[in-house]
């Protein structure tokens, strides 16, 4: 069974993400399952289509994602100069962009490191996390 992706980019106001057996039908999934009218580019190098969702619905669109594919892949970026206050250690998951990466939040658990966390930049990290499918 193949896995979504994705991608959380500080500089962009909305989630991309891909559907590895997307199509007509990721439209009308997305209002079903979140409630949610979403967009789509076609990468002009890859030929790929991104669904361009609001980070807002991170958190349930992972969810989703993981009752569809045997997994999902988050690649999140953070900043590596904005402090873990209280207020996003009380994040769940991976809702901020604080330094800690998520590491302090609650609500983890049932995610594991990919990789270590790397540069983007001299400000910017980023962070791979896989979310294995429910059993």
């Amino acid at each position: 069974m193949r896995e979504a992706t994705i991608y959380n980019l500080l500089d962009r106001q909305k989630l991309n993400v891909y559907f590895p057996d997307g199509g007509t039908w990721v439209r009308g999934w997305l209002k079903e399952e979140l409630g949610i009218r979403a967009d789509w580019k076609r990468d002009p190098k890859t030929g790929l289509v991104w669904w361009q969702i609001t980070k807002t619905k991170q958190e349930a669109l992972t969810t989703a994602l993981r009752s569809r594919y045997a997994g999902v892949w988050l690649i999140r970026q953070y900043s590596e100069k904005v402090i873990c206050t209280t207020a996003c250690q009380a994040a769940k998951r991976d809702e901020c962009i604080c330094s800690c990466a998520g590491e302090f939040h609650r609500g983890g658990g049932d995610w594991q490191y990919v990789t270590d966390q790397f540069m983007v930049n001299d400000e910017v990290k980023q962070v791979v996390r896989h979310y294995k499918a429910p059993q």
